[in-house]
């Protein structure tokens, strides 16, 4: 199956360095309290797509938001291993083996009927982000080679991390339009960041 963008909204967003460093052992090396803030702003109510390896780093389940995770495992193998994560809200995990399934998944009853009324509007709003791409590194690197994204929220913190692991794919800025940016903010904890927005270019 093909992705289809025209029927789901896909943003990824991603807190990086100068140099698209995301990662280091499977942490973040950083500590950026305002991105934290900003990411829970933004993806209130609507579904998260990440990795197995992401979701096992989170730890737990977030509340208030469907987790999808991408993984060669079936919903029964997944949710019997991730039994053990907390999950306070009882927040239903779901899998997917491709960003092609998404739209399979968004259109079935099981799924609508396992979100709470905010979470339904949220996804359904016509400016809403929809689904959320919250990493890690192969997934969004899935997510730009599969053409699933239709926006890419960027914290862009003005430092290089030479020590990172792990980094967000490199993108063809000729395919995006910056649509915004913020000033120049400086954290509590001494970093320099500011929060950009691309958003893809339709082609003719």
């Amino acid at each position: 199956m093909i992705f289809d963008e025209k029927n789901i909204n896909c943003t990824a967003i991603v807190c990086m360095g100068l140099d698209h460093s995301i990662g280091k052992g499977g942490k973040m090396p950083w500590h950026l309290p305002e991105d934290l803030r900003y990411f829970k702003e933004k993806t209130a109510h609507l579904p998260l797509i990440m990795g197995r390896k992401t979701f096992e780093s989170i730890g737990r389940v977030l509340p208030d938001r469907p987790h999808i995770v991408v993984t060669r495992q079936s919903q029964q193998e997944f949710q019997k291993w991730s039994q053990s994560f907390p999950n306070p809200s009882n927040q239903k995990v779901w899998t997917v083996s491709s960003f092609a399934d998404l739209q399979d998944l968004k259109n079935s009853e099981i799924f609508k009927t396992s979100l709470t009324t905010q979470q339904l509007d949220s996804l359904t709003e016509k400016n809403s982000f929809g689904f959320f791409v919250i990493g890690g590194a192969e997934i969004y690197r899935l997510a730009i080679k599969e053409n699933a994204l239709n926006k890419i929220l960027v914290t862009e913190i003005q430092s290089s991390f030479f020590d990172a692991d792990t980094h967000f794919p490199k993108f063809d800025r000729g395919d995006w339009k910056q649509i915004s940016a913020s000033e120049m903010l400086t954290s509590k904890t001494g970093l320099q960041f500011c929060f950009k927005e691309f958003e893809k270019l339709k082609l003719p």
